[in-house]
């Protein structure tokens, strides 16, 4: 990012408002890759473990570092990347548009490549934290309600 003209401010007041929406984001997308319920039956899009061989098989084959140190400063790099290129997406208007879906798309590439490395059942994984996280917003609302 540029830290010139006084747009810094701006960006460090703004990040953790793109942080969380690139969160909310990326498990939306989770959600949708790993199964959509359909008429009580859930009908399963995309195996997201078999993904996860492939892109770690690409990895290996372009001899790309595939350590988990190594996967988690790239994934770290294509989120810098997915944060700057949503910033075109709302700030320039004008701008190619298609560039925020690929850059998280790249972000999910990375992960999943991590996980077949790590032998990571990246599906239950995700199934385990969105339950997670729906018990916090539960028990969240409920000390609201009563505070």
């Amino acid at each position: 990012m540029n830290n010139q003209g006084g747009g810094n401010e701006i960006y460090n007041r703004l990040y953790p408002v793109y942080l969380f929406k690139f969160m909310a984001i990326n498990n939306y997308i989770s959600r949708g890759f790993c199964g959509l319920e359909i008429m009580g039956k859930k009908e399963k899009m995309i195996d997201l473990n078999n993904i996860a061989k492939q892109s770690l098989k690409i990895a290996e084959h372009r001899k790309q570092k595939t350590d988990a140190l190594s996967c988690l400063k790239h994934c770290a790099g294509e989120i810098l990347e997915a944060v700057e290129s949503y910033t075109m997406f709302v700030y320039s208007p004008n701008e190619e548009k298609d560039s925020f879906p690929d850059e998280l798309a790249d972000v999910i590439m990375c992960i999943l490549t991590l996980s077949a490395k790590e032998n990571i059942d990246i599906e239950q994984a995700i199934l385990n934290c969105l339950e997670k996280n729906r018990k916090r917003a539960r028990a969240k609302y409920e000390a609201d309600k009563h505070n």
